[in-house]
């Protein structure tokens, strides 16, 4: 009987125990999924929050407003101050330059060029400068836009505003 007994209170203290586990996966799981090995995931997953991988943040969408937008041939007293610093967007700033109109004094919708600053260049090498070949829509060089990136501006150089590097204007700045 005794035998009896002492099976009793050890199958009481593992109930026990086996709901105080239960408890405390409960409450892990609303905290935190830990999964190790390799797996493939398949279907839509929705998570709330930032979402990172191992570690590091995953861009899960860009904002697609510009930081900065005007036409400016960026000669040596403009300066643009995007919304956003470089070092703060998720891999650097898009300088976009666009055909310039001289007869109307604006730009044009044409001869986009699009220009990737890496935040490394502020981060590295702030307020050095940076040699941007711009061409015509057949490709043939049409000579440079030379500017400085630091990690909140962008300074002109005064051979911006001069023939053959005055054909575009710097319109916009968008995140990257």
């Amino acid at each position: 009987m005794e035998l009896f007994k002492e099976f009793k209170r050890e199958q009481e203290n593992a109930q026990v125990e086996l709901n105080s586990n239960f408890v405390e996966i409960e409450k892990g799981v609303s905290e935190r999924v830990q999964k190790t090995g390799n797996e493939t995931i398949a279907g839509t997953k929705n998570f709330t929050g930032n979402l990172q991988v191992a570690g590091k943040n995953v861009l899960t969408e860009i904002d697609t407003n510009p930081l900065w937008s005007g036409a400016w041939m960026m000669n040596a007293v403009q300066t643009v101050t995007p919304k956003k610093k470089i070092t703060d967007c998720q891999t650097g700033w898009i300088l976009v330059f666009q055909g310039w109109d001289s007869a109307s004094s604006s730009s044009s919708d044409s001869v986009f060029h699009f220009f990737h600053i890496p935040k490394t260049q502020a981060i590295h090498f702030s307020g050095k400068g940076i040699n941007l070949q711009i061409s015509d829509w057949k490709g043939a060089n049409r000579g440079i836009k030379y500017v400085y990136v630091s990690d909140t501006q962008v300074k002109g150089h005064e051979m911006n505003g001069t023939a053959p590097n005055n054909t575009l204007v710097m319109t916009r700045v968008f995140e990257y």
